[in-house]
């Protein structure tokens, strides 16, 4: 009796890091792929800028790195895209 219990408490067990495991990839993938859309918007819409404008967005982005002393969050760097 316990053997049989034993038993399918196993397979649920198999069963549920099965689907979690699944559940990891699935997510892994959809961030991958929101990843790599925002990068290809990101990179379209900086070819698209006037030069006027990308120099603009250089000149910002270089007032706000000699101005900000403490390391910040990582964010999209527009400067490679000129």
């Amino acid at each position: 009796m316990w053997n049989l219990i034993l038993l399918v408490l196993t397979i649920l067990s198999i069963i549920w890091t099965w689907r979690l495991i699944n559940f990891g990839i699935k997510t892994a993938t959809r961030i991958a792929v929101a990843t790599e859309t925002t990068t290809t918007a990101m990179t379209m819409l900086c070819e698209a800028l006037s030069p006027e404008a990308k120099r603009r967005i250089a000149e910002t982005q270089n007032l706000r790195e000699r101005e900000t002393t403490k390391p910040q969050r990582q964010r999209v760097d527009t400067a490679a895209c000129f």
